[in-house]
């Protein structure tokens, strides 16, 4: 099997009147057929490494994204939504995340100003590479492991 890269869908909705710089958790959707979760735990015998997080296009009010490991320790906190725009080429590279078998992710986003008199939804990318540490990828896996 080895490794899979894959893209998945962060969806988050601040509420109406929101005051600037409150904290909303988001939904993650790794695969389109299922449902999203807010908490996403790594699958046995797997590794997920994040390498990527991008937005389409600006958001109506500026977020910055908040990655957690294990519901608790603050692994990343993105630049604004508004210079994540993927085809940015100035669009700011982060390290590599990596997460072990049974490790959980969860990420919130605090918004940059006050949200108008209406909701607003919006849904960010991250890409992932899936590492499975069974057959050929078991070097990669130990490899993983040790750095």
């Amino acid at each position: 099997m080895g490794a899979i890269e894959k893209t998945y869908s962060v969806e988050y909705t601040l509420t109406a009147n929101l005051p600037a710089r409150s904290i909303t958790s988001c939904t993650i959707r790794p695969d389109p057929s299922k449902s999203a979760v807010s908490i996403l735990q790594v699958p046995k015998g797997k590794k997920l490494i994040i390498t990527d997080v991008w937005i389409d296009s600006a958001p109506t009010t500026d977020v910055q994204a908040v990655f957690y490991k294990n519901r608790d320790e603050r692994v990343l906190i993105t630049d604004p939504m508004s210079g994540l725009i993927g085809t940015n080429p100035a669009k700011p590279k982060y390290a590599p995340i990596e997460f072990d078998e049974m490790e959980t992710l969860n990420i919130d986003v605090i918004n940059l100003s006050a949200v108008g008199g209406s909701a607003e939804s919006d849904t960010f990318y991250i890409k992932v590479l899936e590492v499975d540490k069974e057959g050929v990828a078991g070097s990669l896996w130990s490899l993983l492991k040790i750095g």
